[in-house]
């Protein structure tokens, strides 16, 4: 599978790039070349799969040979062992053709811990493979963070920095990112709101990328 800018001026990527760069060099988004087509016999026979095994059958459509199938396997399991809920993300029915999603069994009680805990493992198989470090910089008015430190606390190849509105988040989620105690996590507060601490990472971004 391979990707490219919304903008168009990046040239064409597989699945690891586009995990290390995070936005594209022109500024723009990744999206996937094409999207795949399932017929109906395939989704049927996903309706009776564990959410692990679910997860592994589509994200193998978008990562291409980035992860062999037993490596793939391995990240989603690790990734999700630590949530509350055996069906990690259980639909319960309120009342007749009414249900309720619940995605606060991860780690940090935040949704993004789906997707986080995911990437982290993803980010330290693949730079394993090519023994590299990386610095991760990020924004968040809350749970991003949170699952963010959650997620990459103590991986040996990432440093993470995460900027926070000062005072403007919940006291759970300024916990929860100011006390793991991580070597490679550093934590902000910034005096202003969540649009600031997003500017400041532009910037950074950008001035990395020469972007515009």
């Amino acid at each position: 599978m391979l990707y490219y800018s919304t903008r168009g001026l990046d040239g064409l990527k597989n699945f690891s790039e586009v995990l290390h760069s995070g936005l594209a060099g022109d500024g723009g988004l990744f999206v996937p070349k094409f999207i795949p087509k399932l017929d109906i016999e395939v989704l049927n026979k996903w309706r009776h799969l564990s959410y692990e095994e679910l997860a592994v059958e589509i994200i193998s459509l978008f990562s291409g040979d980035c992860f062999s199938r037993s490596e793939l396997t391995e990240i989603v399991h690790d990734s999700y062992s630590g949530f509350q809920h055996e069906l990690k993300s259980p639909l319960i029915e309120l009342e007749n053709n009414h249900y309720f999603l619940e995605l606060f069994h991860g780690p940090t009680f935040a949704f993004k811990d789906f997707a986080m805990q995911v990437i982290a493992k993803m980010f330290t198989t693949t730079l394993q493979k090519k023994n590299l470090k990386i610095n991760i910089v990020t924004a968040t008015s809350g749970d991003t963070g949170s699952a963010a430190v959650e997620a990459f606390k103590n991986v040996s190849n990432v440093n993470l920095y995460v900027l926070y509105p000062h005072e403007r988040i919940s006291q759970m989620q300024r916990m929860q990112m100011t006390t793991s105690n991580a070597k490679n996590v550093k934590v902000f507060a910034v005096q202003g709101t969540f649009d600031d601490c997003q500017s400041i990472v532009k910037k950074i971004i950008c001035r990395q990328s020469a972007c515009q």
